[in-house]
């Protein structure tokens, strides 16, 4: 479970993350990363319907997605990190979202749009 103070939850935030962060995609994994001004990593995970009807679910899913970003990313991390998972149904493992999530990230590294590339090489573990 993540706590409070690392949950992206206001929703002007993440639509002010969706329109500025930089966006990378691997697979059906959907990745925004941006800079904060609040000094620690902020997480959002969004599942929707399409993935599947049932909320347990995509609730399990989240579980996994959220723990692989945790072991992945430091909490002293100045990141929003928004994550958006599309694939209809196919069930995301521990390690395939892990190596999921690392390609992502170091696919944002590369670009210098929104944040600086080496500032967040420094926060992956």
């Amino acid at each position: 479970m993540l706590k409070k103070k690392f949950r992206l939850t206001s929703d002007a935030s993440r639509k002010k993350l969706h329109k500025t962060g930089v966006r990378t995609r691997i697979g059906g994994l959907f990745l925004n990363v941006s800079k904060n001004d609040v000094g620690h990593v902020r997480v959002a995970v969004i599942l929707g319907k399409k993935y599947d009807a049932r909320a347990c679910k995509r609730n399990r899913q989240k579980r996994v997605i959220i723990e692989a970003l945790s072991t992945v990313v430091s909490s002293q991390a100045p990141f929003d990190i928004l994550i958006s998972y599309t694939s209809a149904g196919k069930v995301l493992s521990y390690k395939d979202a892990k190596q999921q999530i690392e390609k992502a990230l170091r696919l944002a590294q590369r670009h210098r749009t929104n944040l600086n590339a080496s500032t967040l090489g420094r926060y992956i573990h």
